[in-house]
């Protein structure tokens, strides 16, 4: 049980840390983005927004997610509760979205792409829904509970 609590440690700090990085990236973007020519915004609106981004989406899901990570890793307590709320937490956003793939839909509405390009986008949502599958799958299956106890109480550190 230590490889998958040691292994979820790992994807969830490079998940949340990469999320973080790329909501940065966009923050900063969206703050120093000139208003287009013909609009009523001010530069304000756009600093105003770019705030608003980033408290709402550059510190909560990614820095939640790479919370946990870090908490799974250094064998913090709280660690196992939080894993089990994000990822069921990230399986519900994923099927609330499945259906909701516009390139997809156009495309098999009007068949630009051929069938591998579909099924490559099958394999990569497949995979993205995995990874919080696999976070209920260690945490909530029999024994995990205990496995858990013992790893956090031998506190030898992130990466053992």
């Amino acid at each position: 049980m230590e490889r998958h609590f040691r292994a979820l440690g790992w994807i969830h700090l490079v998940i949340g840390v990469s999320a973080y990085l790329a909501c940065l990236v966009l923050w900063v973007a969206t703050a120093l983005a000139p208003p287009s020519r013909g609009t009523m915004t001010s530069p304000s609106f756009g600093f105003g927004f770019a705030i608003l981004f980033g408290v709402v989406f550059l510190l909560a899901p990614g820095g939640v997610v790479a919370l946990n990570g870090w908490g799974l890793l250094s064998r913090r307590p709280w660690a196992m509760v939080l894993t089990v709320l994000v990822s069921a937490l990230a399986l519900i956003v994923l099927l609330a979205l499945a259906g909701y793939v516009p390139e997809a839909v156009e495309a098999a509405r009007d068949h630009r792409y051929g069938a591998l390009e579909f099924a490559a986008g099958t394999v990569a949502a497949l995979l993205v829904a995995a990874i919080p599958v696999y976070g209920l799958w260690a945490m909530l299956r029999p024994g995990s509970a205990a496995a858990w106890t013992e790893y956090v109480s031998r506190q030898s550190g992130p990466a053992g």
